[in-house]
């Protein structure tokens, strides 16, 4: 064979593998889109710091005992592992990604010159590897909803703002000036207390981008769930109360006279709430108020549901508990190795 067709031979054969490479490197890092309309986790977990999200029969979570950072354990708590070094808040799980806050700002940290290190909205694959920055500095609440991440922006100069980003990391957008907190996505709507005025609520529709005023209230931690509107009522005592979304007319489920209300989590048929005060404990009860249980006396914090155990921290400490989230009320100590 003549050295030129040789030379052109193998010339066209690395052509062929250099293409065929890029193609093999672009099909599999390529973004894995969702359906329309699919969420991350549920209102009432991120209303908690989004420490716990279920997802195919695995939760994701915050482990307390490792500075936040992020695991997966079966919904059974079994086969607990690591998954990476990130600390993380906000958890999102849907299809092939989890979604997160990242936060791992700290003394020994602080002097990082590559911030995006540290902080921001991060799209991991579900095994916690290959981490692609969606937003690179401090973030509050994020939401999933479909193929966008609604999250709370924050500049020293400004403070929170509303944006959202697409999971490819594209499109990221400024909504409002306004921090919504966007935890709660029903329809095609957010609910939000408007935290820039008389805290009423709000609701921001997804398709058209208008913001309206949806209810009077002075509220805090808003969740929809259709037939009703969940919210800590601050005029009332902290009372916990839900109002008819046909007719808007107002329930008291805890009354704050009895005990401040300052969280809750609702899942499917139970809210989990805690009163503080002299005899601040977690309760849980049917969301129409009645049957109420004590779970645990003490401060609480980082209430998590799940569909077999919800999760909980007494405040100040590391120790992680879990409850039967229907059922049994026997609380737990949870142990990582």
């Amino acid at each position: 064979m003549p050295n030129k067709l040789k030379t052109r031979l193998i010339t066209g054969f690395m052509i062929v593998l250099v293409i065929a490479a890029a193609a093999a490197y672009l099909y599999l890092n390529r973004t894995i889109y969702n359906p329309e309309g699919v969420r991350g986790n549920t209102a009432g977990n991120l209303n908690n710091n989004g420490m716990y999200c279920e997802y195919d029969g695995k939760i994701y979570f915050a482990n307390p005992y490792d500075r936040n950072r992020l695991y997966v354990m079966n919904s059974d708590c079994s086969n607990i592992r690591k998954l990476n070094d990130d600390t993380v808040c906000s958890i999102n799980v849907y299809g092939k990604y989890i979604y997160y806050v990242r936060n791992n700002f700290s003394p020994e940290t602080m002097t990082m010159v590559f911030r995006g290190q540290l902080l921001g909205v991060i799209r991991t694959n579900l095994d916690g590897k290959k981490p692609a920055s969606l937003y690179d500095s401090v973030a509050g609440v994020i939401n999933l909803y479909g193929n966008d991440l609604y999250y709370q922006h924050y500049s020293n100069d400004e403070g929170f703002s509303f944006y959202k980003v697409k999971i490819d990391g594209k499109g990221n957008t400024r909504i409002n000036d306004a921090g919504y907190f966007p935890a709660s996505i029903y329809g095609n709507s957010i609910y939000y207390a408007n935290i820039n005025g008389s805290h009423s609520i709000y609701s921001y529709n997804i398709k058209t981008g208008a913001s309206l005023p949806y209810m009077d209230a002075n509220a805090y931690m808003v969740d929809m769930q259709g037939d009703y509107i969940y919210y800590i009522d601050l005029d009332d005592n902290y009372s916990l109360v839900r109002a008819s979304t046909a007719t808007q007319d107002k329930e008291v489920l805890v009354d704050g006279k009895d005990g401040k209300c300052i969280s809750y989590n609702l899942y499917n048929n139970v809210i989990f709430y805690h009163v503080e005060g002299d005899a601040a404990a977690l309760y849980r009860m049917n969301t129409d108020g009645t049957n109420k249980e004590l779970i645990r006396n003490g401060n609480i914090t980082n209430i998590g549901c799940t569909s077999q155990y919800t999760f909980f921290q007494i405040y100040g400490t590391t120790s992680l508990y879990r409850v039967p989230t229907t059922g049994g009320t026997n609380v737990e100590l949870v142990t990582i190795q």
